[in-house]
């Protein structure tokens, strides 16, 4: 129902205030195609089934138009390539471990492939001309979490506060939350094995639909759902309806009309328009939802980025996440704090913070504006030498630690200069609450986040060094060696990181401490805490 006295942006956002919480976004390879210049399914299959002995359209007419069919063929004789060709000798090193079937080689060889594209750096270059502003504004929407099919790593840039879970294996076992969470249910680059490609997938993957669907079920209920870069003739958008739709009464599913929204893109660009339809998804049954049909996007992340709340998406998920564990332990009085609440760390080990109040002033007057960069300039380049470590322990660490969630401020060195780290490396003498948090939390804080956390045991197969960590980057991400090598170092742990080794390559590399890429700066700044770690915790 289109108001034309409203544009397609005030529409959009007087919808979605009708509702109690925020949206979720369904997003399909359609933004992927847009935004990271991707090709479509058939486009992806084409360019690995030219690594063969036979063309894209030979494996399409065998499998009489069956995508997933094509793709099990393409598999079955990509195999003995991949295991025999020179071109795939620095592949077999990495991955040869985790063939699991003679469907895996295809799978690593699109893994590589789409983690050597993505992610994008924001917030200037941002995909094809033309696109930027959207980009950067999807990057402001407001939406409690993200259900996707697409296996790149755009999401997790776009969203890098948010948990990731892969796969229907982990989301069927993973304690949701329904707040700045992404579910990827067709797997994810990260872990090859995990692609939904082949029709063996597609059949397993629709054996366990109905469990995905329940434990979807809340999103639909509870949240609008707004779906992009799908066509409304998905035939695996409408499969997973079928599943949800089967669970609800029709007067329950009369009410998704409101919650679902697709947005489709109208490529002759005939104008914006908002209004009701209904989709087939099951012999008799339809299911009513919103269209938003628009040549450019920008006005429905417009829409989104108009919602408000009163704490980020992922400091609601930490609270959130506290106050269940704290219900399920039954132990409410172990680890209760009252704070002000601009002193409140929920991603610490406080399980809930409460308390509202104004912080005292701090610091010594010539400490007050020392930054977390200049700290960190001063670790890696000796810059804040005339600095008293005692003030900076006194005034400036407490300060910092406040006002990040992730503890990603150095805190060692200055520790063991104003000597409160003993011999034994233990801490002496009276320091603020956070600082003691600071020093007591282990090595694996500042391991990679999101879908990379579980990428140690790869890691360590084929890396024993930076520098060797460095030409792994190399040969698989030659684009983008840097970033890659940065979000990945951490995973060798302090056995493996030489002091000397991590300074220079901290020092070679200064340029991303003040990068405008979050996701690059974040990686900076774990492997120089992981040298602060190595220097000064256990010397």
């Amino acid at each position: 129902m289109s108001v034309p006295d409203l544009s397609l942006t005030e529409q959009v956002a007087q919808h979605l205030d009708g509702f109690d919480s925020a949206p979720f976004l369904f997003v399909g390879s359609g933004l992927s195609r847009r935004y990271l210049g991707t090709e479509d399914w058939a486009g992806l299959l084409r360019r690995f089934s030219a690594l063969t002995d036979r063309p894209w359209e030979y494996y399409l007419s065998t499998a009489n138009g069956d995508y997933p069919e094509a793709a099990s063929n393409i598999a079955e004789r990509f195999h003995e390539v991949w295991w025999s060709s020179p071109r795939f000798v620095q592949s077999r090193k990495l991955f040869q471990k985790e063939a699991r079937d003679r469907q895996s080689p295809l799978k690593f060889e699109i893994a590589n492939y789409l983690r050597g594209i993505s992610p994008l750096a924001l917030p200037e270059d941002l995909g094809p001309s033309g696109f930027s502003e959207e980009l950067l504004t999807l990057s402001q929407v407001m939406v409690d979490g993200v259900i996707t099919t697409n296996w790149n790593q755009m999401l997790e840039q776009i969203f890098p506060d948010y948990q990731v879970f892969i796969g229907q294996e982990e989301l069927l076992f993973a304690r949701l939350l329904g707040i700045a969470e992404i579910y990827k249910i067709h797997g994810c680059c990260t872990q090859p094995n995990s692609l939904v490609l082949t029709a063996e997938d597609y059949s397993r993957f629709s054996l366990r639909n109905p469990y995905l669907a329940s434990k979807l079920l809340t999103v639909f209920v509870e949240h609008p759902v707004v779906f992009l870069g799908y066509s409304l003739t998905d035939k695996n958008i409408r499969a997973i309806l079928a599943s949800i739709v089967e669970c609800l009464s029709k007067e329950h599913i009369d009410q998704l009309k409101e919650r679902l929204i697709f947005v489709e893109w109208d490529s002759e660009r005939r104008g914006a328009s908002f209004e009701q339809t209904t989709l087939p998804v099951s012999p008799g049954v339809n299911v009513p939802l919103m269209v938003i049909r628009t040549y450019s996007f920008q006005p429905v992340y417009e829409a989104l980025a108009t919602l408000r709340r009163k704490f980020p998406a992922a400091t609601l998920r930490s609270l959130k996440d506290h106050v269940y564990t704290l219900v399920q332990t039954n132990d409410p009085t172990e680890k209760m704090h009252v704070l002000g609440i601009e002193e409140a760390d929920v991603s610490s080990s406080v399980d809930v913070v409460f308390g509202v109040g104004i912080q005292s002033k701090l610091g010594h007057t010539g400490y007050k504006a020392i930054s977390s960069d200049e700290v960190y300039r001063d670790l890696i380049f000796g810059e804040g030498a005339s600095w008293d470590p005692a003030q900076v322990v006194e005034h400036v660490l407490p300060r910092l630690l406040s006002k990040t969630r992730t503890n990603l401020v150095p805190v060692y060195k200055y520790l063991r200069n104003a000597g409160q780290i003993d011999e034994a490396g233990n801490l002496v003498g009276e320091v603020h609450p956070r600082v003691r948090a600071a020093f007591s939390d282990d090595f694996e804080r500042l391991l990679p986040s999101g879908s990379y956390r579980g990428e140690g045991k790869w890691v360590h197969s084929v890396a024993e060094n930076l520098e060797e960590l460095w030409e792994v980057c190399e040969s698989i991400w030659p684009d983008k060696v840097p970033w890659h090598f940065f979000v990945h170092a951490t995973h060798l742990g302090p056995d493996r990181l030489e002091q000397e080794k991590t300074l220079g390559y901290l020092r070679q590399w200064k340029a991303l401490l003040v990068s405008d890429d979050i996701s690059s700066r974040t990686a900076y700044k774990k492997l120089a805490c992981a040298y602060d770690w190595l220097t000064y915790r256990n010397p």
